[in-house]
């Protein structure tokens, strides 16, 4: 591979489908036992995202059903948003 191929093949990788391609082959490259804790690692780190939202009573999407599941937090439309809550300092939060 020549160094302009190089750069030609790093420039691909700024757009979100070369990315998507990299990221395909770097998994392709991985050994069947990489490839399974990979996986189960992603398992793990979605469950704990949902279990998290669920906590917090936001909204996601259910893994068993595909269905949205509306958190007690959820913001209607038109709805102004719940003020930040107050840091433990008694100061006021910085705004995003």
């Amino acid at each position: 591979m020549t160094s302009k191929d190089k750069a030609d093949s790093a420039w691909e990788e700024t757009t979100w489908k070369g990315h998507r391609l990299a990221q395909h082959r770097a998994f392709l490259r991985l050994s069947f036992a990489d490839k399974l804790k990979t996986i189960e690692e992603m398992g793990e780190f979605a469950a704990e995202i949902i279990r998290r939202k669920r906590e917090r009573g936001e909204p996601y999407i259910d893994p068993e059903t595909g269905e949205l599941v509306r958190g007690a937090q959820t913001q209607r439309v038109g709805e102004d948003p719940k003020p930040y809550p107050a840091s433990k300092e008694g100061h006021p939060p910085a705004s995003p």
